[in-house]
């Protein structure tokens, strides 16, 4: 195969890769666009209400049920969930 033709493919496959690289990140914008309300910042307190941990959970229902990681609040006394969204569940 002539050099020309090797070169020629060569920049053809890495046009296509980057096109696809640039699809793919247009699809995981719009997917963290989508699922971001339904993610949370957990705060975990100790009984003096200092911050002793924070995790992050996600609601998985529209009651408003959050899972997060058991060792986030462990022991832990009180805790205060944030969300990105006024409604994180729609």
């Amino acid at each position: 195969m002539p050099k020309r033709s090797i070169l020629s493919l060569v920049l053809a496959a890495s046009l296509l890769a980057g096109a696809d690289i640039a699809k793919a990140q247009t699809a995981l914008v719009r997917l963290v666009k989508k699922i971001q309300p339904a993610v949370a910042t957990v705060i975990a307190y100790d009984m003096d209400r200092n911050i002793s941990n924070i995790g992050t959970g996600f609601f998985v229902n529209k009651q408003g049920d959050l899972i997060t990681n058991f060792h986030v609040l462990a022991g832990k006394y009180q805790a205060d969930v944030r969300t990105s969204a006024a409604n994180p569940i729609e």
